[in-house]
């Protein structure tokens, strides 16, 4: 079966967007505590002016805003990696029969991580 150039767009979309929505609890948790606790908390919006920028720029740009969701994410990465050595108690251990208490959990991690990646996909690119 041949596939359209829309049917593909359309895929990468859907697979771009499963990142962009498992990525979301951090800051919506975010807000929501911010909210609780009368923090002045803005939202960002999307830049409609070009701006001239490089790599580096965009690098640095990317590691302060999420700093705080790759903190946790990697923390909790480290912990799955560690919970399922000998390092810890074996009443503590989680095995490979534990699957459905790691894979949910390594999936939304890896939404976090990914996360960045679909919110500068579509981030304006400088004309020439």
């Amino acid at each position: 079966a041949a596939h359209s150039p829309s049917g593909f767009a359309a895929d990468a979309h859907a697979r771009c967007s499963f990142f962009f929505f498992g990525g979301l609890s951090i800051p919506v948790s975010q807000a929501i505590l911010a909210h609780t606790f009368s923090y002045n908390m803005t939202w960002g919006a999307t830049k409609k002016e070009v701006e001239r920028s490089n790599f580096c720029k965009e690098v640095a740009k990317i590691f302060k805003r999420f700093w705080f969701s790759w903190l946790v994410s990697w923390v909790i990465v480290f912990a799955i990696i560690i919970l399922s050595t000998p390092l810890v108690p074996l009443a503590w251990r989680i095995d490979g029969s534990g699957w459905a208490v790691i894979f949910p959990l390594a999936v939304v991690v890896g939404c976090h991580i990914l996360f960045p990646v679909r919110t500068a996909q579509f981030s304006p690119s400088p004309s020439r």
